[in-house]
């Protein structure tokens, strides 16, 4: 019995290193990952293994002009990707998601603390808040830029969305709102200004003035 434990032993080993190996390549980014082979690979397969690896750096220093054009390609994809069916959607929502982790510094890679936030998310989200064809990608996109480590400038752009015609501008409110007191402040001029225009808006800022006892 003892050599057929022995055999069964090293074949479940096998397949074990055989499917981390599997992975962890699956994780690495090519020597030059560029920003055509990532807009060519979501376009083709719905994902892009190992664009967070290169956006935060996490095997080595990457050029600025390298990253950006990563990133922008990413954008294109998640704001202007056609089709209405769940692949075209899922599509869109990678490459958002692919500028989500970058930002955050999650690269993906187990076990790694090497991985450094990309410090051009937060931009190239508002673009898509307010650019993109799917308004999922809106909403996904003002809601990651709650998620970012560096969150300076993000209460003036939620009161920019929130003023705007933009379909989302009612999750703008809601956002301001849970950022507590500071974003109640906001909220409260909004409302005695009179400068909340998009329909569904209004009546999201009229529900937490009647919350909170406004006049």
């Amino acid at each position: 019995m003892r050599p057929i434990q022995s055999r069964h032993t090293a074949a479940v080993a096998f397949v074990t290193v055989f499917f981390l190996c599997s992975e962890l390549c699956a994780q690495v980014p090519g020597p030059s990952l560029r920003a055509a082979d990532v807009a060519a690979s979501l376009r083709k397969n719905g994902s892009v293994p190992g664009v967070t690896i290169v956006l935060t750096q996490a095997r080595g220093p990457q050029s600025q002009q390298t990253m950006d054009e990563i990133a922008d390609s990413l954008v294109v994809i998640a704001a202007s990707f056609p089709g209405n069916d769940l692949r075209s959607a899922q599509t869109r929502l990678a490459a958002q998601g692919a500028l989500l982790r970058a930002g955050k510094g999650t690269s993906g890679i187990v076990g790694s603390d090497r991985a450094v936030p990309y410090s051009g998310a937060a931009v190239r989200l508002m673009r898509l808040v307010e650019t993109a064809d799917d308004i999922g990608i809106r909403g996904a996109s003002l809601r990651a830029l709650t998620e970012l480590p560096d969150k300076r400038g993000l209460s003036e752009f939620l009161q920019k969305v929130a003023t705007s015609r933009n379909r989302i501008a009612y999750m703008a409110i809601d956002l301001l709102y849970k950022e507590g007191e500071p974003g109640r402040v906001i909220l409260r001029e909004l409302y005695r200004s009179g400068r909340v225009t998009e329909e569904m808006a209004q009546e999201t800022l009229r529900g937490y003035a009647y919350f909170l006892a406004w006049r």
